[in-house]
């Protein structure tokens, strides 16, 4: 459980790694199928928007929805996510593909997550 919480001081608080891994079993949505269904769509749409905002809404999601792909994506090595001030609710104020994101959509294609 220890990958899962950050603690500083007496704080303890949940890692965006939690709800990817979890969020499948609370929630009515699945952060694997999201993560290859956007992983999918930036390889394949040249108009796929990077900034956070227009990929939420292009989806119709909740920052809440979208981060644990994010983070099942790049925790995988199949995005670059750029953080900084200002970026929430998201993790990121931007997302890109990288190299990986085609051999992570390649070796999933075959699965229904």
């Amino acid at each position: 459980m220890r990958r899962f919480l950050a603690t500083q001081l007496d704080v303890v608080s949940p890692l965006p790694e939690l709800f990817a891994e979890w969020d499948q079993h609370w929630m009515e949505w699945n952060p694997k199928g999201d993560a290859l269904k956007i992983a999918s769509d930036m390889l394949n749409d040249e108009r796929f928007p990077s900034a956070p905002a227009k990929i939420a809404q292009r989806y119709d999601w909740i920052a809440r929805r979208l981060n644990p792909a994010w983070t099942y994506l790049y925790r995988r090595g199949a995005i670059e996510m750029l953080a900084g001030i200002g970026s929430a609710p998201y993790l990121s104020i931007r997302v890109l593909a990288t190299e990986e994101t085609r051999r992570f959509v390649r070796s999933r294609q075959h699965l229904k997550i």
